[in-house]
């Protein structure tokens, strides 16, 4: 970049010396020095008066970006994000996106009309998990889409950002309706529970009594190593979180007695996730619970803790969300909320010390008040 910065004195209108300066450019074309400037220009403007310069005498001519398949950025987009607690959903998602585009096609051909077409018949297709209360297949979630939108414009704006496509087309998310929240009932905890006692997984009981008194997420839980088990201070260190930052989480009694009692060395990780996702599906339907999932566990935790008098800094320390908006959806389950909201407003509007009079007593009053007014105007005509 060869920008200069032209300096000056003037004498202003009023007799003043003030200074002045100007933006501009010197450029080398062959045997030729260019020189612009303008006092008007800012160093933004000098630049971009440089480039378009350059294009138009044939110096920065533009380049295609490199052919790359959609295949082969994938893979580097799962380098990337290679040990946050949701690649391996983020793994499978890319394979839907993957079979739908084309392993094979070029990145820079997902535009924003093929993306929206996807959109369009994606919405139309029926879920595989997602059932209504006669077992009929429902739609796919608005919340289902845009996860997948979600990951495919963040891999497209890494693209962008290795130079593969000029830039991320415009990718529209689907209105979702309001955050769902489910979470168990105390007979259905106890059902889950013993469903899972019964499961061939030998830790399927154990991950989901941390979970219920954690409020951990599945990737948390099935992550963690015994490493970061520190049974002196009674607590669960999670490095590799959803927000990046690390975060402790305590350990209640029944956290501690899982743990205690585990069989084997203190090392690698602490529960076996090789085929916890079909056994805890089937430990759902044997408890015949109705729309649950892991991630609801999360919620069942939060909700419990609110509803049990603990604060909603309480419960958003405990999930590690970052923002407590994400944590004001419990609100509504804790009384002690509102009550201590409204209790602050005691001594606004003092209760009246006598009580209100009725409707009748008003009028009553309001006709004596006129009677009198009559005979007072009458006493000062005759006197």
């Amino acid at each position: 970049m060869s920008l200069t910065k032209r300096t000056w004195y003037a004498t202003s209108r009023a007799g003043q010396r003030v200074k002045r300066f100007a933006f501009g450019f010197t450029l080398q074309v062959g045997s030729k020095q260019i020189r612009k400037s303008d006092a008007s220009w800012t160093k933004e403007d000098a630049e971009n008066a440089e480039a378009e310069y350059r294009l138009g005498v044939g110096l920065d001519e533009p380049t295609e970006p490199p052919a790359k398949t959609f295949g082969t950025v994938a893979g580097q987009y799962l380098d990337v994000k290679r040990g946050k607690p949701s690649w391996t959903d983020q793994k499978r998602t890319l394979e839907r996106l993957l079979r739908a585009f084309g392993r094979d096609s070029l990145v820079s051909t997902l535009t924003a009309e093929r993306i929206a077409q996807y959109q369009a018949k994606r919405r139309t297709e029926k879920s595989a998990r997602r059932r209504d209360e006669d077992g009929i297949a429902l739609r796919v979630s608005a919340a289902t889409v845009n996860r997948e939108l979600a990951l495919l414009r963040h891999l497209l704006a890494l693209a962008e950002e290795w130079g593969y496509i000029k830039k991320v087309p415009r990718i529209r998310l689907e209105k979702e309706p309001e955050g769902r929240l489910r979470f168990l009932s105390e007979p259905e905890i106890s059902r889950l529970l013993a469903a899972c006692q019964t499961s061939t997984h030998p830790d399927l009981a154990s991950i989901v009594t941390v979970a219920l008194n954690t409020g951990m997420r599945k990737g948390e839980v099935l992550g963690l190593t015994w490493d970061r088990v520190d049974f002196s201070r009674a607590v669960l260190l999670l490095e590799k979180t959803k927000s990046g930052r690390r975060r402790e989480v305590p350990m209640n009694e029944d956290v501690d007695a899982v743990l205690s009692n585990r069989l084997g060395p203190p090392q690698g990780r602490v529960f076996i996730s090789r085929g916890f996702r079909t056994a805890f599906d089937k430990a759902v339907e044997v408890a015949k619970l109705e729309d649950f999932r892991f991630h609801d566990l999360r919620h069942t935790a939060a909700s419990y803790l609110v509803m049990r008098m603990g604060t909603l800094s309480e419960a958003q320390a405990l999930l590690g969300h970052s923002d407590i908006k994400m944590t004001m959806r419990f609100a509504h389950l804790s009384p002690e909320h509102l009550r201590k909201a409204v209790a602050r407003l005691n001594g606004l509007a003092p209760a009246p010390t006598t009580a209100p009079a009725s409707a009748q007593d008003l009028a009553a009053s309001a006709q004596n008040q006129h009677k009198a007014g009559t005979i007072d105007r009458v006493s000062r005509v005759t006197t």
